[in-house]
């Protein structure tokens, strides 16, 4: 609904489906390329359904500056999570839980700085942003609430809050634009805990990346990238006490691009 030329509002519906993969529906136990543990597949995995449901009112200062306020409300029919095999600490499987619940609130943002102060260079930034709260609830058939540990908590690899910050910096006149990226998240389960083996729980993370790209002529672009700038330690923990902990190290590109067309 376009109320008038600056404000509009949407309210939206859709289906979607996640499909497990091969490598998941495999008995066979596998390393898990993120978390590095042992994961084991499970044939009996089925699709998950979602149904996802939000509202959104928009406003456009000008046409590259936003505000955005939305609710939106996730269903969850079936939804695959990681949870610890009973007996063990280290080794992981599949499973699908009856249902799950994701609710919350997003606040959205994007600002150009000119004409906020004297400073001219300041006038070829802008900033973006986006914050998220949700609320989730996951839902157990009555088989697998005899043996997951906790019965009342959120959805396997959910966060309570998402944070994502970008700062923008284009000079058209030298051909260069770069941008500053930073997200976090709020701690979330790792994997569920069965037969009395407590939730493991991953911990808030800070990634920065760099990106500048530079255009020396018509078709020919270079760009450099660093990632994880920060280097921050990742923490699985049980209770108190570190479950385990990493780090993913700083990677770094340089690619030279040329265009004939």
């Amino acid at each position: 609904w376009f109320i008038n030329d600056s404000h509009q509002l949407r309210v939206s519906f859709a289906e979607t489906v996640a499909r497990p993969d091969f490598r998941e529906l495999t008995e066979s136990p596998f390393v898990d390329p993120v978390t590095d543990a042992i994961t084991v597949g499970n044939s009996g995995l089925v699709p998950t359904d979602i149904e996802h449901r939000d509202i959104r009112w928009e406003y456009y200062p000008s046409s590259s500056e936003s505000i955005s306020v939305a609710y939106f409300e996730k269903e969850f029919l079936n939804p695959i999570e990681i949870v610890l095999e009973p007996g063990e600490t280290r080794r992981q499987r599949l499973q699908n839980a009856l249902g799950a619940e994701n609710r919350g609130i997003e606040v959205e943002g994007r600002k150009e700085l000119a004409g906020l102060t004297s400073w001219r260079w300041l006038d070829r930034i802008t900033v973006a942003a986006n914050f998220s709260i949700i609320e989730s609830e996951i839902s157990l058939d009555p088989e697998q609430a005899l043996s997951v540990t906790n019965t009342n908590r959120a959805l396997q690899g959910q966060s309570e809050y998402i944070v994502n910050v970008q700062v923008e910096y284009t000079d058209e006149q030298r051909g260069i634009e770069s941008a500053l990226v930073f997200n976090t998240y709020g701690e979330r389960i790792a994997t569920a805990g069965l037969v009395g083996n407590p939730d493991v729980f991953e911990q808030p993370f800070n990634q920065l990346d760099l990106i500048v790209k530079k255009t020396f002529e018509p078709g020919l672009e270079m760009e450099f990238k660093v990632r994880n700038i920060l280097d921050e330690s990742i923490q699985f923990t049980v209770g108190d006490e570190v479950f385990r902990e990493f780090k993913k190290g700083v990677g770094a590109s340089l690619s030279l691009k040329y265009s004939f067309f």
